[in-house]
């Protein structure tokens, strides 16, 4: 965000506070919502996939914007998407922790929880990489004043394009590979009861 308030914008650093408010406050508002709607539609796979798709498309404009009331519309958008992944992200993760239990009959939490924080680890890495890349490849200038139009490219795919790109094949992903129904959770639960554990 730094880089787009500076090179895109090319407003003062502090104006990140002005477009975090917009994506917090939406973030707030949409949280109850989420839970609401998981409580009533009782399938958390379901709105996953309708929260990342939300987060995907929200994020995608932000490769073409270059005014600040489009940044801070397009952030609460992009949170209300995000406040569904939060939402219905711990009740998933402890559904795949319940389904290795009743297969496994052991409880192994701390591996996924390990694997979890693996994948947040080096998601950081790979974000490094990502700049580092397209930065080289534009022309970016580090400490410059101004950048070319190269330069302020990469950093609109950099911020947008890619991460939108990513989340679209996590949501793929997910929907291809994550098959916890609702009806299996139930089973599951039902056999967790029954082995007790």
């Amino acid at each position: 965000m730094q880089y787009g308030i500076r090179y895109l914008l090319k407003m003062p650093a502090k104006t990140s506070a002005i477009i975090m408010i917009g994506y917090l406050i939406a973030s707030i508002i949409a949280i109850p919502l989420w839970v609401l709607l998981a409580q009533r539609k009782k399938n958390d796979r379901k709105l996953m996939i309708i929260a990342a798709i939300m987060s995907s498309i929200f994020t995608l404009p932000m490769t073409f914007l270059e005014d600040l009331i489009s940044w801070i519309i397009i952030l609460i958008l992009w949170g209300i998407g995000i406040a569904g992944i939060f939402v219905v992200g711990n009740p998933i993760f402890a559904d795949i922790i319940d389904e290795n239990v009743a297969l496994t009959k052991k409880r192994r939490e701390g591996v996924f929880n390990g694997f979890a924080t693996f994948i947040t680890r080096f998601s950081i890495v790979i974000q490094a990489i990502i700049f580092a890349v397209v930065h080289k490849l534009t022309g970016f200038v580090e400490g410059a004043a101004t950048q070319s139009e190269t330069a302020i490219f990469g950093i609109h795919i950099s911020m947008a394009l890619i991460p939108s790109l990513f989340m679209l094949c996590g949501t793929i992903l997910f929907w291809k590979y994550y098959d916890l129904t609702p009806k299996r959770v139930s089973e599951i639960r039902e056999e967790l009861r029954l082995i007790k554990l």
